[in-house]
């Protein structure tokens, strides 16, 4: 969570100091055991944006021949080079660390610091929010249902992924 000294702060950590001076300037005292606690919560985000990052590369080289078909990608286009980007996969990645980011949170906001619970809460999330978004995309973008199953499949069970491993430590 933000607090209101413009920190981020987390569960575990606990103390900061804030003080205004004479000039209205605002000065916060931070503790080496919170910028410590700190650097271990943008850990674990990152592991938890690396552990969905290779879920979805299991996941889609898996369903990968099914997913080209229905989104309309031929193998001479993969193999052609237009598919050995690295944009997608960085974008990708940049992407899911906002994701894990934003699930911490809320976790966080929220209380849950359970395994189950932060799993079941990353299902939700997926279930419940970005799955709908995706399927509302594809259907006004006239997309194959197997493309909407197999990409809100992957929403579904990688923020899940990104729950369970939140709720790790």
């Amino acid at each position: 969570m933000l607090c209101e000294f413009g920190y981020f702060c987390f569960r575990k950590t606990t103390h900061a100091l804030s003080t205004i001076d004479d000039k209205g300037a605002r000065f916060v005292y931070v503790s080496h055991s919170q910028k410590w606690g700190e650097t271990m919560e943008l850990l674990l985000v990152f592991v938890a944006a690396a552990a969905a990052f290779m879920f979805g590369g299991a996941w889609y080289g898996a369903l990968g021949k099914p997913w080209m078909k229905a989104a309309g990608i031929t193998p001479e286009q993969v193999e052609g080079g237009a598919m050995k980007s690295p944009g997608p996969y960085i974008i990708s990645f940049i992407m899911l660390l906002l994701v894990a980011g934003m699930m911490r949170h809320g976790l966080t906001m929220a209380g849950i610091g359970s395994i189950g619970k932060s799993a079941l809460a990353g299902f939700g999330i997926g279930a419940f929010m970005a799955t709908p978004w995706i399927v509302t995309n594809h259907a006004y973008g006239m997309k194959p249902r197997t493309l909407t199953l197999i990409d809100g499949g992957y929403a579904t069970i990688g923020c899940t992924v990104i729950g369970l491993v939140l709720g790790l430590f």
